[in-house]
């Protein structure tokens, strides 16, 4: 127990949080306040003796105008803030408006971003440039449920109502043991509910040193949450009907036996809930998929790029025999998983780009997210910025805007790709046909998709409200061009087979929808395999005979008939 000091100024404090969410995610919830809520809860009940009253809020903002006036409204002591890239800008001005308040509150900030606000200050001594004005009084780097409570404790509470320090304090982070951490969910600070997407934690740390991202520079002691803690959670996942949780581990397959008795812990304890996992390819095992497959779950890997050279740059490494190996795993189960690329980083080319995005769809993942590389104040990375030559935006999002082997110009033209990419495979569900139907074009899915840019308007990649079937007609259309340019004509209706035919396979499994179509040929050569195996090789063997089916959703999944 903590011992009372009588000196203390202050015996209420109103605290509110805010986090200011990206805008058009409504369902995201602020776990990193609520887990410093929760765990400064805990911690005032360890003063031995009188303790201060803390009243505290989560004020949330999803797009809405969000005003100083509306926060100073309910005279707070203290209003802190959640940096993120996607929101640093806005939080910045909306501080400074509550600054020029003659009762303005003590203001401090944390999170991810917050490394802006020290490299702000660090960048400008060493240029010797004006004094940076950053709007708040503490600034809170790393993990902050055990520094944010000790400073509240030490200093905020000791010192008289409406002073302020006369210097901005950057405040290391005291890293907790996962015991000693109190949980957002079950102290009732977060609520979780079928129409938010859950943030779940059962571990911290990361023993990878990826120089682009904030785990690479943080604690490589993967600490565990107790079973208990997480057994608890579950049960209230279950409870509430949460149906998505995106488990935040960086690495949920580190320890394979681990993740085995994990997985079991999920099914049994939560088994309503889809789950969104991040695992590392290098470590899987048959085993492992396996159970994989029998879990409603998402994996997520970190390829980045298929080129060794440039990963050394960042930290990583790639063995593409074995990660393939891996992945086939996980196609022979026939789990759902994304990978993710990165262009632009150090070393990397327009050509060992493509080369990657070939490399990555030749695994055959359900999407592929592609990233431009973002220059991140507080890693390694933006340590090493001027080494790597690399010429970056300052402000969030920090993206790179070029170096020496990648121009301004190929960051355009790879953004372009990455979105072609990303509507007519991604969102366009292409995986189960993508190799075959570009397999008689005789063309990488790179130079697919840069033809993809020549066949359509700009604008016709950039509309993000695009229905799945809006997709497929804008799919239909590349491949008639694209097929016709090349005098394939003969092969298309086979090729539009298994565009309709899977599309409305997935539309009954995603969105519950009932579809009519007209397929060229027998229904039973799609089913079967034989039309996808071959397309050029199938057309000159068999003729067209039309037959109209029907796909239609059912709770053991899409039912396909013949009308």
């Amino acid at each position: 127990m903590l011992n009372f000091c009588f000196n203390m100024k202050r015996t209420f404090v109103r605290l509110i949080f805010v986090m200011i969410h990206p805008e058009n995610k409504t369902s995201f919830v602020p776990l990193g306040v609520a887990s410093i809520a929760a765990y400064l809860e805990q911690f005032m009940k360890t003063i031995d003796g009188p303790r201060p009253k803390l009243e505290i809020t989560i004020l949330e903002n999803h797009g809405e105008e969000l005003t100083a006036q509306r926060i100073l409204e309910s005279k707070p002591d203290i209003v802190g803030f959640s940096l993120y890239a996607w929101n640093t800008q806005r939080v910045f001005q909306l501080a400074r408006e509550i600054r020029t308040s003659e009762s303005a509150p003590c203001l401090v900030a944390g999170g991810p971003d917050a490394e802006y606000c020290a490299a702000l200050i660090h960048d400008a001594s060493i240029s010797n440039e004006k004094k940076v004005e950053i709007p708040f009084d503490a600034v809170f780097l790393g993990e902050a449920e055990k520094s944010f409570a000790r400073w509240l404790w030490d200093e905020f509470l000791f010192a008289a109502a409406g002073s302020r320090q006369k210097k901005l304090q950057f405040i290391p982070s005291i890293p907790c043991e996962p015991e000693e951490l109190a949980s957002p969910w079950l102290s009732g600070y977060l609520v979780p509910s079928a129409d938010r997407e859950v943030a779940w934690e059962m571990t911290r740390g990361c023993p990878y040193r990826c120089t682009y991202c904030y785990e690479g520079r943080g604690s490589t002691r993967v600490r565990a949450f107790p079973k208990k803690r997480l057994e608890a959670e579950l049960e209230l996942f279950e409870k509430w009907a949460v149906s998505k949780v995106f488990v935040l581990d960086p690495t949920f397959n580190l320890k394979p036996a681990r993740a085995l008795a994990m997985i079991e812990l999920l099914a049994k304890k939560a088994p309503s809930v889809y789950w969104y996992l991040e695992i590392r390819a290098e470590l899987l095992t048959p085993a492992l998929a396996e159970a994989f497959e029998r879990l409603p779950c998402s994996l997520q890997i970190g390829l980045q790029s298929a080129d060794p050279a440039v990963l050394k740059t960042v930290g990583r490494s790639i063995d593409r025999k074995l990660f393939a190996e891996k992945i086939r795993f996980l196609n022979q189960s026939q789990v759902v998983f994304g990978l993710d690329l990165m262009y632009g980083l150090p070393g990397d080319t327009m050509e060992s780009f493509f080369e990657s995005i070939d490399f990555a769809l030749s695994l055959q993942p359900n999407h592929l997210d592609i990233f431009p590389l973002a220059v991140l104040p507080g890693t390694i990375l933006y340590d090493q910025r001027v080494e790597f030559d690399l010429e970056a935006e300052p402000e969030p999002p920090y993206l790179l805007r070029q170096h020496p082997g990648f121009s301004r110009y190929d960051m355009e033209k790879a953004g372009k790709v990455a979105k072609a990419c990303e509507i007519f495979y991604s969102r366009g569900r292409a995986v189960p046909w993508f190799l075959a139907i570009i397999k008689p074009l005789k063309l990488k899915p790179s130079c697919f998709f840069i033809e993809c840019l020549e066949c359509l308007p700009a604008q016709g990649w950039k509309h993000q409200l695009m229905t799945h079937r809006q997709i497929e007609e804008l799919q239909i259309a590349v491949l008639r061009k694209i097929y016709g340019q090349r005098g394939k004509e003969q092969l298309l209706p086979a090729v539009l087979d298994l565009v309709r035919y899977f599309g409305a396979l997935s539309r009954a499994y995603a969105e519950q929808e009932r579809s009519r179509i007209t397929l060229s040929y027998p229904l039973s050569d799609i089913e079967s395999g034989i039309l996808l195996a071959h397309i050029e090789r199938y057309c000159q063997r068999h003729h067209p005979s039309p037959v109209k089916i029907e796909i239609a959703p059912s709770k053991k999944g899409p039912i396909v008939k013949i009308l």
